[in-house]
């Protein structure tokens, strides 16, 4: 089960940071002339994005999770589809940031044991808060340049200067016009994203060697006027097994997860008021220790 928990655990910050929809978009061409020059436009993404105050994001996941029990001559496995919807409010000026998300975990073959996984989570200053299953527990993260690292936009701009960039056109969200470029990620670049999304924790999982053999597309709409994020879009293809994730098997099975993930991630209400207030009973929360590594 450990096995299983940290999987979700690197869904939840996969989330959080990626996305993939173009239902609500629309797609043009465009004359050779109005292609940006990628490097003009690295600089003016930055630029646009320097001295933001606040900003809110919504996003969604679609994830096929298949099981696999390697061990004996009849290999097994269990699919277990999982749906997640959140929302997310960040205050740079504050410190501060709220995500609340739920995920439908639905085993295939066996509907009846479906469940809800519902995440509250803060963060203040350098402490995360996390409500799972009505109870809070607190984690302080001792990282030197916290906000640079939890701050969602910051790391698209440091995936978008450590990528090799297409431009594919002009495409329109919410009425928006953007630039639509596609990502081909450094993948060292991309684990040291996600490693500072969840704070160091688990310390014990090797993101360089689970990512290695991933297979990402990534793809992002940037707003033509503003040169901010409109969407960011990500597919991801992942398999992991207990020893990448950390976790030393108590039997002699052997298993390995296969993970097809799609995400959208959508920005707005930049520089508009974020007031995030910590329940009280979060503050009461017992604190984990970040190297806690009981199953």
């Amino acid at each position: 089960m450990k096995f299983i928990a940290f999987a979700l655990l690197l869904t939840v910050c996969i989330a959080t940071a990626f996305g993939e929809d173009n239902s609500s978009s629309t797609i043009k061409a465009v004359a050779e002339t109005e292609i940006p020059n990628v490097t003009a436009l690295q600089s003016m993404v930055a630029n646009s994005s320097a001295n933001l105050q606040s900003y809110r994001f919504i996003f969604e996941t679609d994830q096929r999770m298949e099981i696999f029990n390697l061990s004996g001559l009849n290999n097994s496995s269990q699919v277990i589809q999982i749906k997640g919807l959140g929302h997310g409010s960040v205050n740079l000026t504050a410190k501060s940031v709220k995500l609340v998300m739920a995920n439908l975990i639905l085993p295939l073959g066996i509907e009846d044991d479906s469940s809800v996984v519902a995440v509250e989570e803060y963060l203040v200053n350098d402490t995360i808060y996390v409500k799972t299953d009505g109870n809070w527990i607190q984690m302080k993260l001792p990282i030197a340049d916290l906000w640079t690292e939890q701050d969602r936009v910051e790391q698209q701009l440091q995936l978008l200067n450590n990528s090799n960039i297409t431009f594919l056109g002009m495409e329109k969200v919410g009425g928006q016009e953007c630039y639509k470029v596609g990502l081909s990620p450094d993948m060292a670049a991309y684990s040291k994203i996600v490693s500072e999304q969840m704070g160091g924790f688990p310390a014990n999982i090797n993101l360089s060697q689970l990512y290695n053999n991933s297979v990402m597309q990534i793809t992002y709409l940037i707003n033509k006027e503003s040169y901010l994020l409109e969407k960011t879009e990500v597919y991801l293809a992942m398999s992991m097994t207990p020893q990448s994730l950390g976790v030393t098997p108590k039997g002699p099975e052997k298993q390995e997860i296969r993970q097809l993930i799609n995400t959208t991630m959508s920005y707005f209400g930049y520089d508009k008021p974020v007031n995030i207030k910590l329940p009280p009973q979060a503050q009461m929360a017992k604190e984990l220790p970040l190297s806690s590594n009981s199953p």
